[in-house]
Formats: structure tokens, C-alpha cells, sequence
């Protein structure tokens, strides 16, 4: 069962299994984990820790922020460590650094698992920041087709960037006309985009990742792999330099929990959980022969 409509969504809370939290950062995310609840099967207890209310002027900024919103989520479950933790898209992101503030406080986290979460890359302003960043890219790719491929995607971004400028000048320019009632700041306000989904996009494009040192079960989907040139590990190599499980998903990004999708998403993440579960015994069985 899952209580509705509250920060913290449940599923299959009775089961024996250690506990997974979910950190969402987007609306309906709750539906998603209610699919994989259903396909996990009830001995796998899910929390989903649930978006802020969408409010206009009130939503995180940064990833810090929504750090700042969940951690006392996650503080409040009935569960303690070693925590289990996830996140599907930006919401990896989150939980990726939710799981670096818990170890750096000596808190254990027994497995992370970040779902068609791509690592984010920035766009600084200026000409300089923007090119030093890029080309700092450029040279960490594995091989020159790579290479080639990132420079035509900054081309055409840089293209569309230059097209979203000049539409919110001419809405400006027609708003001071009286021809629009409304002059929007960025084309986002333009097209009605909702605090939220504004608050994850800013969110994501002002993260900077720093190396994570610890296990990561990374699950990439196959259209965030094509956005990434190909790259299973969907830009973390070099920021994940732990231990490294990477499973490749069917499915979009958008639709990885559909009840075409889900035993692919499901059974990845069962088989890992499965592994971590192993592994933790295993370790728990040597520290005892050792005493």
C-alpha cells in the first residue's frame, strides 16, 4: 500500500527486505515507483521522498537546496542505516549527494543506485568559462569520433541557445507594443513551464560533479545513451571512480516505467539489490571469522 498526496510515498512497507528511498524531483514520480513496487512484489519496501509543492518563487535553485528538502525526509523514515538509496533521472543527482553528506557524517550507505541519471554538463556564461569548460570535455572523451560528435552538439545547442534569445527579445519587444499581455523573462515563462519543472532544469544545469568515491549501480536507458554519443556510463567516467555496476536499459527515458519497460528497469534493479545483499553478507560472514 502507499499513502497518497504526502512528502513520503510507501510501498510494501511490511516487507523483509532492507528498505530502498527513492528521491523524487519531479511530479508523478510516485506512479513510477508504484509500478516498481508492484513488479519488486511486496517483500521489497519503496520510499519515495515526493517533490516540494510546485509554488512560484519558492522552489530550490540548486542541488543544495534539494538536498536541504529531503534530508529531513529521509530522517524521518522508520529506517535506519545502512540506507539504500535512488534516484530516477535529476533525482539520482540528488541521491548521489544525499549519499556523499550521510558517509562524509560516517553514515553507511549500502548501495546507490542512479537511474537514466546522466551526468550534467554546464554551460558557463562567457566566451572564455564556456569554451575552457567544453574543451576540458572534449580531451576527458575516449576517442576522436567522440570528439567530433560533442563539437557538432555545441554547434547545434549554440543554434538553438541563439533562437531562444531572439524569440524572448521579440516577445519583449511585442509586450512593450501591447501586442502580448505578458513580457516573459525567459522563454520557459513564455511557454507556461511550471515552477517545478523550471526548478529541476536550473537545478541540473548548475550542478558540477565532483568524484564519488563509493559503489554506484548505474541503469542507462537507450535514448539517454544516444544523447550521451553512445556512452553507457552516460558521462560519469572520471566522477564515479568507485566501484562501477553499469546495466543497460530498453526503453526512453520518459518511459522506463511503462508496463512495456518495467521488467527491464525492475529486473536490473532486483538483480543488483540481489548482488549488494550478497556482497553485504558475505562481508558480514568474514568480519565475524576475523573475531
Amino acid at each position: 500500500m502507499s499513502e497518497r498526496g504526502l512528502p513520503v510515498v510507501k510501498f510494501n512497507e511490511h516487507g523483509g527486505l532492507p528498505p530502498v528511498v527513492f528521491f523524487h524531483t519531479y511530479d508523478h514520480e510516485d506512479l513510477n515507483l508504484r509500478a516498481l513496487a508492484e513488479y519488486l512484489g511486496p517483500e521489497q519496501p519503496l520510499y519515495g521522498l515526493e517533490p516540494p509543492p510546485s509554488v512560484a518563487g519558492a522552489m530550490p535553485e540548486v542541488t543544495e537546496d534539494w538536498i536541504a528538502f529531503h534530508r529531513p525526509l529521509l530522517d524521518s523514515l522508520p529506517i535506519g542505516p545502512p540506507y539504500w538509496l535512488a534516484g530516477f533521472s535529476y533525482g539520482g543527482v540528488v541521491a548521489l549527494e544525499v549519499a556523499r553528506q550521510l558517509q562524509d557524517q560516517g553514515t553507511e550507505v549500502a548501495w546507490l543506485g542512479l537511474v537514466d541519471s546522466m551526468r550534467p554538463r554546464l554551460n558557463p556564461p562567457g566566451v572564455r568559462k564556456y569554451l575552457r569548460y567544453h574543451l576540458r570535455e572534449i580531451r576527458g572523451l575516449s576517442d576522436n569520433g567522440y570528439r567530433l560528435r560533442y563539437l557538432r552538439k555545441m554547434q547545434k545547442g549554440g543554434t538553438h541557445r541563439t533562437k531562444i534569445r531572439i524569440k524572448i527579445k521579440m516577445y519583449r519587444v511585442l509586450a512593450a507594443l501591447h501586442l502580448v499581455e505578458a513580457r516573459p523573462r525567459t522563454l520557459g515563462d513564455a511557454k507556461g513551464m511550471t515552477p517545478l519543472k523550471r526548478s529541476v532544469i536550473r537545478s541540473y544545469l548548475t550542478y558540477e560533479a565532483t568524484p564519488y568515491e563509493h559503489p554506484v549501480a548505474l541503469f542507462s536507458g537507450a535514448g539517454s545513451r544516444e544523447t550521451a554519443l553512445g556512452d553507457v556510463n552516460l558521462r560519469w567516467i572520471g566522477y564515479l571512480t568507485g566501484p562501477l555496476e553499469v546495466t543497460e536499459l530498453e526503453g526512453e527515458h520518459l518511459e522506463l516505467f511503462s508496463p512495456e519497460n518495467i521488467h527491464s528497469v525492475g529486473g536490473a534493479l532486483r538483480a543488483s539489490l540481489a548482488r549488494c545483499r550478497e556482497a553485504t553478507a558475505a562481508d558480514a560472514g568474514d568480519r565475524h571469522v576475523a573475531h
